[in-house]
């Protein structure tokens, strides 16, 4: 008869250590998932400013082709594929309106890189240099890459600064977690 009392005993008393076991254990599995997309999402936004910092300096370049005597096309495309694969990736991590603004830069990247093509194409094709209608386009391609630039290089700073907020916030948390 004492069997029966002292197992049920044992066997609560086993029931409840593996229930705060299970709890502690899913507390700090959510604790570190949220430690790790805090660390994803500092590193997408690094990531980001680097790939717009270069497409900036690609825009910088690009422009002293386009505006120096005479006029040449540049030869090499801005790097997007970098940008929009950082994007993609870390879409989950940032808000929609960020992405939105994000996406829409590479997207101006993107459109000013298919000019550059369609300059090359024609010039390749045509043999003949520069019409009055490739100089026109030239214009409208300088205002498009200066807009793109300002645009880029007002939001740089923005991003920077969210870097830098969120280390003071990381860093003050894990003063008290460590």
């Amino acid at each position: 008869m004492e069997f029966w009392p002292e197992a049920l005993k044992d066997l609560s008393i086993n029931l409840i250590a593996s229930l705060i076991a299970f709890l502690l254990g899913v507390g700090w599995a959510k604790r570190q998932w949220k430690k790790d997309q805090e660390h994803l999402a500092k590193n997408l936004r690094i990531q980001l400013v680097k790939a717009f910092k270069s497409a900036v300096s690609g825009l910088d370049q690009g422009l002293g082709f386009l505006k120096s005597n005479p006029p040449t096309i540049p030869n090499y495309r801005i790097d997007t594929a970098t940008i929009s694969h950082i994007l993609l990736n870390g879409r989950d991590l940032t808000s929609e309106d960020l992405f939105t603004h994000l996406n829409w830069q590479r997207y101006q990247l993107d459109h000013i890189n298919t000019k550059l093509d369609y300059l090359h194409m024609y010039l390749s094709a045509s043999g003949d240099g520069l019409s009055t209608a490739v100089l026109e386009g030239f214009g409208s391609l300088v205002v498009h890459m200066e807009t793109t630039k300002k645009e880029i290089s007002s939001l740089l700073p923005a991003l920077e600064k969210k870097l830098d907020a969120r280390n003071y916030r990381l860093w003050r948390i894990s003063i008290f977690v460590t």
